[in-house]
C-alpha cells in the first residue's frame, strides 16, 4: 500500500516555500538549512552544474555572470546566459523545485505521490506552461496549479479560522520580495474563484531596498563619490561582493525595523555605520506602498466590489510584514487587514489544503509548452514560451540597475535631503525592454496620458454661463438705451453660445479617450471603461504623424479583452494589430513620450 505524500510549493521571485502533508491532513513547512525559505537563486559553478538556494548565492560572489538570483522575474526571456552557458528559463526553474523536491524526499523518507505548484493569477497559460515544463524536468509526480490567492485565501480559512460565507468577497494583499499581486476572491459553495487581480511587476521588497539604497547614496555618498560610484555601479569582482554586502545590510536593517524603532547599516568601501529609523524607511517606502494600495482599489473596481463589502483583507508575502502596509490598508479600506507572524508561508500552507473543504481548480496537465515565433516580443505577465535558441540574454550580472523609486521625500532628522534619485533593483538586466517592439518607435511603457474630453468639458463649462451673461447684459442694454440694435449686438452671440456650449458638454460626454499608464491601458467612452493590463499586449508603442503628436499602436495578444470588446473591432487587424489614435483622438507631445520612454528604459532595464 502506498502512503500517501502531497508536496505543495511556493515558488517564488526571490524565495521558495514548501510544505508536507505526510496523509493525516496537517501540513508541516519543509525546512532548507533549518529555515522554511529557500532562495530562488540558481548559479552555475565552475564544472558547469546548476547550483540554487544559498549554495547558489555562495558561488554567486565569486561568479557574478553565472548567478541568476530571480529566476521567477525571467519566467518570458526563453534564456539565460550565465557565465559562458545559455541556460534554458524551464531548466532553471526546475533546478529549484528539484532541490525542493529532494529535500522532500530525504526528510519523509518515502516518495512524494502528488505535488501542487502555486502561480499568480495574472499568469495566462503559456506561463504556466513554463512552470508544467519545469516541473516535468525536475521529476514531480503528479503535478497541478492552484492560483496564489485562491491558496491564500483557503489558508485563512482553513488554518486561521477566519469566517468567509459563502458568497463572501475578501481581498488578498499579496506583498512579496520582487512583485505585487492584488486579487479578489469570492467564496462560494465549493471553495474560491478569482474575480479580478491587479499586478505591479516594479513593487516588492526589493524596490524597498532600492530606495534605501538610494538614500544612503544621497546622504553619504557625496563623501567618497568614488567609493560609491564603485558600490552603485560595480564593475570588478571585489565590487559587486562589496555591494553585495550592502544590499544585505540594507534588507536585514529593514526587516529589523519591522520589530525595533532603529537599526544600523554598515557601508563597505565607504567603511562607516550609519543609523536607519522607522520613519525614514517609511517616508522612503510610502510612494511605493501608495501604488500597491491603488491596485488593490483597481482590483476591487474591477470585481466591482466595494471595500465596505469586503469581508476581509488578508496580507500575503514577507514584505507585507511592514506595519506600515497594515496601517495604509486600513485608512484606504476601512477595513482592518489581518495580519500574521509569517505571511511568506501563507501561499505554501494553504495550496494543499485547496479541494479539502475549498474547491479545487481544474488539474493544469503538463503539455509541451508551445513555441513562439522568432523574434516575438512579449510584456509582462502574459507569459512568453521559450523563444528560438537564436535569441538569447545577455549574461545576467550582479550590477545594480538604475533606480526605479523616484524623488523619496527628504526625511526631515537626517543632514542631507533625499534626492530624486531612482533606485537600483537587485536583478539581472531586461534585456527585452532595449529592443522591445522593434517595428514602432519608439515605446511606451511608464506615465503618458492624452485626454480629449478636458479642454471640451472646460470650454463648455465656461460658454453656458457666459452666453447666458451675454445675453442678459444684451436685454438690459435694450431696456435701458431703448435701441435694439445695441442690445441685439450683445445678446445675439450671448444666445448663440448657450446652445454650443450644451453641445460642447454632449461632446465631451461622448468622447474618447485613451490613458497610458503604469498598469496598461484604459479606453473610456463615456462613463464606460474598458482596461486592458500590459500582459494583455504583445507590444505598444506611438507613431509621429504629421509633426502632430504620437499615435497609440501595438499588438494584442490571444486573449486580450479587447479582441472581445466591439468599440475596438475597427481598429483591431486579423493579426491582433492596432491603431487606437482615430478612435481616442490621442495627440500626446512625442517629446514627452520619448521623455517617458527613455525614462523606463534607464529605470528598469539598467
Amino acid at each position: 500500500m502506498v502512503i500517501e505524500l502531497r508536496l505543495g510549493i511556493d515558488f517564488g521571485t526571490s524565495n521558495t516555500v514548501a510544505v508536507l502533508d505526510p496523509g493525516d491532513g496537517q501540513t508541516r513547512p519543509l525546512l532548507f538549512d533549518g529555515t522554511p525559505m529557500l532562495p530562488s537563486a540558481a548559479c552555475r559553478d565552475a564544472a558547469g552544474a546548476l547550483v540554487v538556494g544559498r549554495d547558489a548565492q555562495h558561488v554567486g560572489r565569486g561568479s557574478p555572470a553565472s548567478f541568476e538570483p530571480n529566476p521567477k522575474k525571467r519566467v518570458d526571456d526563453g534564456e539565460v546566459l550565465l557565465g559562458d552557458a545559455e541556460v534554458a528559463v524551464p531548466e532553471l526553474i526546475a533546478a529549484v523545485l528539484r532541490r525542493t523536491y529532494d529535500e522532500a524526499l530525504r526528510t519523509a523518507g518515502r516518495p512524494v505521490t502528488e505535488t501542487v505548484l502555486t502561480h499568480p493569477a495574472g499568469w495566462g497559460g503559456r506561463r504556466r506552461d513554463v512552470l508544467l515544463a519545469a516541473a516535468r524536468t525536475a521529476g514531480l509526480p503528479s503535478v497541478s496549479l492552484v492560483p496564489e490567492p485562491v491558496a491564500a485565501a483557503t489558508y485563512f480559512v482553513t488554518v486561521l479560522g477566519n469566517e468567509v460565507p459563502v458568497g463572501g468577497v475578501v481581498a488578498v494583499y499579496d506583498f512579496g520580495a520582487g512583485t505585487f499581486d492584488a486579487s479578489v476572491v469570492r467564496r462560494t459553495a465549493g471553495g474560491f474563484e478569482v474575480l479580478a487581480a491587479e499586478g505591479i511587476l516594479d513593487a516588492g521588497g526589493l524596490d524597498v531596498d532600492a530606495a534605501v539604497f538610494a538614500y544612503l547614496g544621497a546622504v553619504h555618498g557625496s563623501a567618497n563619490a568614488d567609493a560609491w560610484a564603485r558600490l552603485n555601479s560595480p564593475a570588478a569582482d571585489a565590487d559587486r561582493r562589496a555591494a553585495r554586502t550592502l544590499w544585505d545590510e540594507v534588507r536585514n536593517g529593514k526587516e529589523m525595523l519591522s520589530r525595533s524603532a532603529q537599526t544600523s547599516i554598515f557601508i563597505p568601501l565607504l567603511e562607516i555605520d550609519t543609523t536607519l529609523g522607522r520613519e525614514q524607511l517609511e517616508t522612503l517606502a510610502r510612494p511605493l506602498l501608495d501604488r500597491t494600495v491603488a491596485a488593490t482599489r483597481i482590483a476591487l473596481r474591477e470585481a466591482d466590489v466595494r471595500p465596505a463589502d469586503l469581508t476581509g483583507v488578508f496580507l500575503v508575502g514577507g514584505s507585507s510584514r511592514m506595519p506600515l502596509c497594515a496601517t495604509m490598508l486600513h485608512q484606504a479600506l476601512g477595513v482592518a487587514p489581518v495580519v500574521i507572524e509569517q505571511p511568506e508561508l501563507v501561499v505554501a500552507g494553504g495550496s494543499l489544503r485547496v479541494g479539502t473543504g475549498t474547491s479545487a481548480p481544474e488539474p493544469a496537465t503538463v503539455p509541451a509548452p508551445r513555441p513562439e515565433p522568432a523574434g516575438t516580443l512579449t510584456l509582462p505577465p502574459e507569459p512568453v514560451t521559450p523563444p528560438p535558441p537564436a535569441v538569447t540574454s545577455p549574461a545576467p550580472v550582479f550590477t545594480p540597475p538604475a533606480p526605479r523609486v523616484t524623488s523619496p521625500a527628504p526625511v526631515p532628522t537626517t543632514p542631507a535631503p533625499v534626492v530624486a534619485s531612482p533606485a537600483p533593483v537587485f536583478m539581472a538586466p531586461r534585456p527585452e525592454l532595449r529592443s522591445f517592439a522593434p517595428a514602432v518607435a519608439p515605446v511606451v511603457y511608464g506615465n503618458a496620458t492624452s485626454r480629449l474630453p478636458l479642454a471640451t468639458r472646460t470650454w463648455s463649462l465656461a460658454a453656458i454661463p457666459a452666453g447666458i451673461l451675454l445675453y442678459v447684459i444684451g436685454v438690459l442694454i435694450t431696456v435701458t438705451t431703448d435701441s435694439e440694435a445695441g442690445g441685439a449686438v450683445i445678446g445675439v452671440p450671448g444666445m448663440a453660445l448657450v446652445p454650443i456650449g450644451i453641445a460642447g458638454f454632449i461632446v465631451q460626454l461622448t468622447a474618447r479617450s485613451l490613458r497610458i499608464d503604469a498598469d496598461g491601458i484604459a479606453y473610456r467612452r463615456a462613463h464606460h471603461r474598458t482596461a486592458c493590463p500590459w500582459h494583455h499586449l504583445a507590444s505598444i508603442g506611438v507613431q509621429q504623424r504629421h509633426n502632430a503628436g504620437a499615435f497609440v499602436v501595438g499588438r494584442l495578444v490571444a486573449d486580450s479583452p479587447l479582441r472581445h470588446d466591439s468599440k475596438f473591432a475597427p481598429a483591431i487587424g486579423a493579426d491582433g494589430s492596432f491603431d487606437l489614435a482615430p478612435l481616442a483622438g490621442l495627440r500626446t507631445s512625442a517629446d514627452a513620450v520619448t521623455a517617458a520612454l527613455a525614462q523606463h528604459v534607464r529605470t528598469t532595464a539598467g
